[in-house]
């Protein structure tokens, strides 16, 4: 799926789960997995800030174009063209990588996040954001090991591969796994000789169910969306705040 970047870490590499979708045990735990919730979450944006939407959520069939998609959507894509990304949460960045699919070289940026970097109750869950379409340009101030915070710049919104034949996204994955296996990473080689490294502990889950956690029960499965505001003191956030830089209104 890519070539690791060696020259940044000695473990550079993408998680690829299997998409192990945990039945719910409460409708805000249904944001976790694909078939646990009768309806998709949807997003709430903010009166308060302009912020560029998501254009395609977890488990879409339908690609933005309208054709349907060979598996079900593994993130969501988000953003305009030069949008900034931001560190939904504190974290440490775990990978740097680049691949190529095909339709140019993009880079991309693991983050791995502890229980309490998102104020979340169980220590024993830790959690991996996975953003893709990045460029090199836009990433090289960032090292494997860094630790970043919450709302700190990892990028910029790009086509993928740089190929403007391609709507401008960043392509945001995020996996549950075990804190004591998170660093349980094997590597293995696709079909095409890109390299990519796998935790068996961790699961896909939905960026929403993330992001919901900082409000009540989310009514109709609508989830708010939180801009990162610098002058809000961080221990007042739990869970992500919005990966992508709002404008306040």
């Amino acid at each position: 799926m890519f070539s690791a970047l060696r020259a940044l870490s000695p473990i550079c590499a993408t998680l690829v789960a299997t998409l192990n979708v945990a039945v719910a045990s409460n409708h805000l735990d249904s944001l976790k997995g694909y078939d646990a919730s009768p309806t998709v979450p949807r997003p709430v944006y903010p009166d308060t800030h302009t912020c560029s939407r998501i254009t395609s959520l977890y488990g879409s069939w339908m690609d933005l174009d309208g054709t349907r998609r060979e598996e079900r959507h593994v993130g969501i894509d988000v953003g305009e063209f030069g949008d900034t990304v931001l560190a939904p949460a504190a974290g440490v960045v775990t990978a740097i990588w680049e691949t190529d699919h095909g339709w140019g070289k993009d880079w991309n940026v693991l983050i791995g996040h502890s229980a309490a970097d998102l104020d979340m109750p169980d220590p024993g869950i830790a959690y991996y954001s996975e953003f893709d379409h990045l460029q090199f340009g836009d990433i090289e101030h960032l090292l494997v090991g860094n630790t970043v915070m919450r709302g700190e710049e990892i990028g910029v919104v790009r086509h993928p591969g740089g190929n403007q034949q391609f709507r401008p996204e960043v392509h945001w994955e995020v996996y549950e796994v075990a804190t004591a296996r998170r660093h349980d990473l094997v590597w293995k080689v696709d079909g095409n000789g890109n390299e990519f490294w796998w935790n068996g502990s961790a699961d896909l889950i939905d960026p929403l169910f993330l992001m919901s956690r900082g409000q009540a029960e989310p009514v109709d499965g609508k989830v708010d969306i939180v801009p990162f505001d610098s002058d809000v003191e961080p221990s007042r956030y739990r869970g992500f705040t919005y990966p992508i830089l709002c404008k306040e209104r």
